[in-house]
């Protein structure tokens, strides 16, 4: 009996030294803010001791794009309204030089154009320097479909803007590419048709990268573009897939890294996701697919292992939290049984190398489910070298550790939940868990950004808004 005593001890140790502590900070509750807010938050960084964060203002009748700033003890201590952004939405923010810059999109229903202006604030004082000025406009032809991406590169100095003119040239769309400086200025700007674009990304160097692919039915072609001010690179690779989703992770090296999914067009109940890497030395491309399996369809679908399942037929897939590792990326594949009424019960979480080969993956189980409320929910994918740390609002009630094996019991995303889940997969893709305990039921906010060597996001409960920092 001493001899198990002793090894039960052990196993013990073993699990709390291969679980993830978080060292988090919680901020004092705030009624004044609602969650529509927070979910529309850009979290822009830090400026002296105060983080600065952009959204739109719903508890005013104005509804204008509102900068709030946030003192080192996580409370919500300025805030100011930009007048006269009532039907605008803010795209991008960025801090230089002492001063806040954000651009503001505004749609004019009335003639079918649009603008995007630029707001300057001091960032000591909040108090808005001038007035907003237009930084591009653009008007379509009343017949004339467009459509209009935007990215910040990842040091968050840079920004770009792209306009897609429904109108073909061949097998590709007229489409207008633009590079803002640090300060939100037109740096250059010119007219470079591309494929039909699924996403799109600028790099710290001012380069704009388009993902694309081919339309109608069977598998896809994919499109590549890296587009700067007087050169403009294309690559195709044809896949195996039916392309549902695709999603761009990084461009370092000259090899672009992306991931996404698709059925095969054979069988359209045989879901495959995969890795791309594409080389602008040698053109090349390589992509790399795993079939979701039994198993995997299983952990979606919060049953037991081995029943089989078409996630196709009610089911909906989505990628989400693509980020860059010191090995090449991860990325989750999350499922949402019904779009309306909303159930989340699991997520595949996998990695790929920085040839585009799929590496490892792993399944994270759950059982979540909320009426009409999508935004309620979200899992933060934290990156530290080759380090991934998946963190998210859990019941307290659940697994501490991580298992696939158990069923969970449902927890109603609309009440919160009164743990916060740590899963730490490592480059091999070894996973481990930890929960740590909440005081009271809390959702975790959609946005999390790291500054400096922490991680700000927000949770909020059925009474307010408190912000959150946390490290590992």
């Amino acid at each position: 009996m001493k001899h198990i005593s002793l090894l039960v001890m052990f196993l013990a140790v073993l699990v709390s030294a291969g679980a993830q502590q978080m060292n988090k900070q919680i901020g004092a509750e705030n009624k004044k803010y609602s969650s529509w807010q927070i979910d529309e938050m850009i979290i822009v960084g830090k400026y002296d001791s105060l983080t600065i964060g952009v959204t739109k203002n719903y508890k005013s009748i104005a509804q204008n794009v509102q900068v709030i700033a946030f003192d080192d003890n996580m409370n919500m201590v300025h805030s100011v309204d930009i007048p006269d952004t009532k039907l605008d939405h803010a795209e991008m923010a960025s801090i230089f030089e002492g001063k806040i810059y954000i651009l503001i999109y505004h749609y004019k229903k009335w003639d079918g154009s649009y603008e995007y202006n630029r707001a300057v604030l001091d960032a000591k004082t909040l108090t808005l320097i001038g007035e907003p000025n237009t930084v591009f406009s653009y008007k379509h032809k009343s017949s004339e479909e467009h459509y209009l991406w935007a990215s910040q590169s990842p040091d968050g100095l840079l920004a770009a803007i792209i306009d897609i003119a429904v109108v073909e040239r061949k097998d590709k769309y007229a489409a207008v590419e633009i590079l803002l400086d640090e300060e939100m200025n037109i740096e250059w700007q010119r007219d470079y048709p591309i494929y039909w674009l699924s996403n799109m990304m600028v790099t710290n160097d001012g380069e704009i990268i388009t993902l694309g692919r081919s339309k109608g039915k069977g598998a896809n072609k994919i499109y590549f573009s890296v587009i700067d001010q007087n050169n403009g690179i294309d690559i195709s690779q044809q896949t195996s897939v039916a392309i549902e989703k695709t999603d761009l992770i990084c461009y370092r090296d000259n090899k672009i890294l992306a991931v996404g999914f698709g059925n095969d067009p054979e069988n359209k109940r045989e879901i495959k996701y995969f890795g791309i890497s594409a080389d602008t030395k040698t053109s090349t491309v390589n992509i790399d697919y795993k079939t979701v399996t039994n198993n995997d369809k299983c952990v979606f679908d919060g049953v037991d292992l081995g029943k089989k399942l078409d996630p196709r037929k009610n089911y909906y897939l989505k990628l989400k939290n693509c980020k860059e590792t010191d090995y090449g990326a991860v990325a989750t594949l999350v499922n949402y049984p019904n779009k309306y009424d909303i159930n989340i019960v699991g997520m595949l979480v996998f990695a790929i190398d920085k040839n585009g080969s799929i590496i490892w993956n792993k399944m994270v189980r759950n059982n979540l489910f909320s009426k009409y409320e999508p935004t309620k929910l979200f899992y933060a994918l934290c990156v530290e070298g080759s380090d991934t740390y998946l963190v998210g609002t859990e019941s307290h009630k659940g697994p501490a550790t991580y298992t696939v094996d158990k069923k969970i019991n449902k927890q109603n995303l609309n009440s919160g939940g009164k743990g916060i889940a740590i899963y730490h997969f490592d480059a091999n893709g070894s996973v481990t868990k930890k929960l740590d305990i909440l005081d009271k039921p809390m959702f975790f906010g959609k946005h999390v950004k790291k500054i400096g060597d922490e991680y700000v996001g927000f949770i909020t409960t059925v009474n307010g808004v408190s912000m959150i920092k946390f490290r590992f």
